[in-house]
C-alpha cells in the first residue's frame, strides 16, 4: 500500500517519535510511506515539506494576522487556571486537498497536526473519498481545542462553556468541536488510539462514526532492551549498592507533566530517615535527562544531569543504568518514557491515570499510585529502593511485557486496519500526476495556501481580522521605512568617515608642508648666521 502520513513535525516530540516508529515498521513490511510535514525535514527520502504558497500580499497578511490573533492573543488571554497544556483553535490549515499527489495514495494516516491542519482542510481531504485513519496521540482531534481536557467532559456535549478558555465570546471552541463532528464523521474515517483510555474518551465525543480501535504504540526493541547495565553504571560512577532513580524533565512549566508532584515526592522521600541515610551514605543517586532545574539543586539531592538526550542508543543506556523510573504525569496517554524504560528492565512508578495502568501492573512490573497521593508515591519509592531484589524482579517483569511492543507487531495491526478500511471503501488510487518539486537541499515540496475556517469570515471576526491585517501591513511599511532610513544613515556615516579620512589626509599633507617650510627657514637662518660670523672674523 501507498500511505500518506500527516504530521506537523517530523521528529521533535513524543507524537512525531511514535509516528516515525509506525512508519518505519510499515516500510519494513513492504509499504510505501511518505510523511507530509510543515516543520523541518530530517529524512528527505521519506518526508515531504508542505510550504506556503505565494498568495497576494493582503491575503497573506490577513491569514497571518488572523491565525496569530486567534491562536495566541485571543486564546492565551483567556486561558484559565485549569490547565496550561497546549490549546489550539485549529482555525487555519494548509489547503492541500487540491494537490493531485494525494490521489496517488491508498491510505491517509493523520497524526498530530496542530498549527498545520484544520477541520476544513482535513475535511476537504476526507471528502476526496480516500480511506482516512486518525492516530490519536492526545485529545485535540475530538475536542474544541484542548489537547488534554484536565478531567473536563465538555467535549461529550458542546464544549460550551469551555473551562480552559473563558470567556469565549467568539464561540471558537464550540465551533471547532462542531466542525470536527461535521467534517470527520464520515464513513471513510476511522480512528486508532494507543490506549483504551484515550479510545474511550474519543468514543464519547461523537466525532467519529465508528468505535475507535486500540493499537498500542511500539518501540525499537532491538535498541530498548536489557543490555550494558554494569558498564554504563561504571561510566556514571554507580556501584552495585547504589540505587539510581531516574526521571525526565522535558518541560517543567507544563503542569500536566507533574513536575510539582515530582518535587513534592522527592521532598517527602528526603524526610524519611532510612532514605536520607542512604542518600548521605552515597547509596542513592538521582539521574535526570532533559532540562536541568534550580529547584532540583536546591533540594540538595545528589543528582547527575545527563542533559538533553536525542540519541536512542544513549537513552537506552541511561534507562539500563537506572533501578527505578519515576513518571509523575497527572494526565497522559501512553508515554514513550514508560515503554522505553520498561523495555530496558527499569520498573516505572506512576499515578494511576490515563493509559498508564494498561501497561504498568501494580506490584508486578512497577507501582501505581492513586492520583495524586504524594505521600503514597514517596512511600513506594522508599520501599522499592530499600529492597534491591524486589527492584530486580519488577525490572525483569517490566522487560518481559514491553519487549512485545515491537515495530512489526504495531505495523501488522495497522496494516490490517488499513486493508479493512480500503476494502470497505470505493477508493481507487491513481498514479501521481506529476513529479514533486524539490528545493535547493533536495527536499520534495508541495506548495499550499493557508485557509481560515469559515467562522473567520463572519462579519465581526472578519472585521477584526481585516483591521489586524491592515495594521500588520502598516507595521511592515513602517519597518521598511525604518530600514530605508537606517540605510541612509549608514550612507551618511560612510560619507562622514570618508570626509574625516580625507581631512586627516590633508592635515597630514599640511604637516609635511609645514615641516618642509620650517626646514627651509632654519636653513636660511643658519646660512645668514654663518655669513655674519665670517664677516666679523675678517
Amino acid at each position: 500500500m501507498r500511505i500518506a502520513m500527516l504530521s506537523t513535525e517530523a521528529s521533535s516530540g513524543g507524537a512525531p517519535r511514535a509516528m516515525q516508529r509506525l512508519a518505519k515498521g510499515l516500510r519494513a513490511r513492504g509499504h510505501t510511506v511518505d510523511v507530509f510535514v510543515a516543520g523541518a525535514v530530517h529524512d528527505p527520502a521519506h518526508e515531504i515539506k508542505i510550504s506556503r504558497a505565494a498568495d497576494g500580499v493582503h491575503e497573506t497578511h490577513f491569514i497571518r494576522a488572523g491565525s496569530s490573533f486567534l491562536d495566541y492573543d485571543y486564546v492565551t488571554a483567556r486561558r484559565t487556571a485549569l490547565s496550561n497544556t497546549c490549546f489550539s483553535t485549529q482555525i487555519y490549515g494548509f489547503d492541500i486537498a487540491s494537490n493531485p499527489v494525494f490521489r496517488s495514495y491508498d491510505i491517509l494516516n493523520v497524526h498530530w497536526t496542530g498549527f498545520m491542519m484544520s477541520p476544513q482542510s482535513l475535511g476537504d481531504l476526507i471528502d476526496l473519498g480516500i480511506p482516512t485513519l486518525f492516530t490519536l496521540h492526545d485529545m485535540a482531534h475530538f475536542t474544541g481545542g484542548c489537547h488534554y481536557s484536565a478531567g473536563c467532559k465538555g467535549f461529550e456535549a458542546q464544549c460550551n462553556p469551555c473551562h480552559q478558555v473563558s470567556p469565549d465570546e467568539l464561540g471558537l471552541v464550540r465551533y471547532s468541536l462542531e466542525a470536527k463532528r461535521k467534517r470527520y464523521g464520515k464513513p471513510n474515517v476511522h480512528a486508532i488510539s494507543p490506549s483504551a483510555w484515550l479510545a474511550e474518551q474519543a468514543n464519547g465525543s461523537g466525532v467519529f462514526q465508528k468505535p475507535v480501535q486500540v493499537i498500542r504504540n511500539s518501540i525499537e526493541t532491538d535498541i530498548f532492551r536489557v543490555a550494558r547495565r554494569q558498564e554504563v553504571r561504571r561510566e556514571l560512577g554507580l556501584d552495585d549498592n547504589t540505587r539510581a532513580i531516574l526521571f525526565g524533565v522535558y518541560d517543567n512549566s507544563e503542569r500536566r507533566k507533574g513536575y510539582a508532584q515530582l518535587l513534592g515526592t522527592l521532598q517527602r522521600c528526603l524526610a524519611d530517615p532510612e532514605f536520607s541515610e542512604l542518600v548521605r551514605a552515597g547509596q542513592i543517586r538521582f539521574l535526570s535527562f532533559g532540562k536541568s532545574d534550580r529547584d532540583l539543586e536546591e533540594l540538595g539531592v545528589p543528582f547527575i544531569n545527563l542533559g538533553w538526550v536525542d540519541n536512542d542508543r544513549r537513552l537506552s543506556e541511561i534507562y539500563n543504568a537506572a533501578d527505578l523510573c519515576v513518571l509523575p504525569s497527572i494526565e497522559d496517554n501512553q508515554p514513550n518514557v514508560m515503554l522505553e524504560a520498561m523495555a530496558c528492565g527499569t520498573p516505572v512508578i506512576a499515578f494511576r491515570i490515563g493509559g498508564i495502568p494498561e501497561t504498568v501492573v501494580d506490584a508486578q512490573n512497577g507501582r501505581l499510585i492513586e492520583p495524586f497521593d504524594l505521600d503514597g508515591m514517596s512511600s513506594a519509592i522508599v520501599e522499592m529502593v530499600g529492597d534491591l531484589p524486589l527492584l530486580r524482579r519488577m525490572g525483569w517483569a517490566a522487560a518481559s511485557v514491553a519487549k512485545l511492543d515491537t515495530l512489526n507487531r504495531q505495523a501488522a495491526a495497522y496494516e490490517q486496519a488499513f486493508a479493512q478500511a480500503l476494502s470497505a471503501s470505493s477508493w481507487q488510487s491513481c498514479a501521481a500526476a506529476e513529479t514533486l518539486a524539490t528545493d535547493d537541499d533536495g527536499v520534495r515540496t508541495i506548495a499550499a495556501r493557508l485557509q481560515l475556517e469559515p467562522i473567520a469570515s463572519t462579519k465581526p471576526i472578519k472585521m477584526a481580522l481585516e483591521k489586524l491585517a491592515r495594521l500588520e501591513e502598516e507595521l511592515a511599511a513602517v519597518d521598511a521605512n525604518r530600514n530605508s532610513l537606517l540605510a541612509q544613515l549608514v550612507d551618511v556615516n560612510a560619507q562622514l568617515r570618508a570626509l574625516q579620512e580625507h581631512s586627516a589626509q590633508r592635515d597630514a599633507e599640511l604637516n609635511v608642508l609645514k615641516g618642509k617650510l620650517i626646514n627651509k627657514v632654519i636653513l636660511k637662518l643658519r646660512h645668514k648666521l654663518r655669513s655674519r660670523l665670517q664677516s666679523h672674523r675678517h
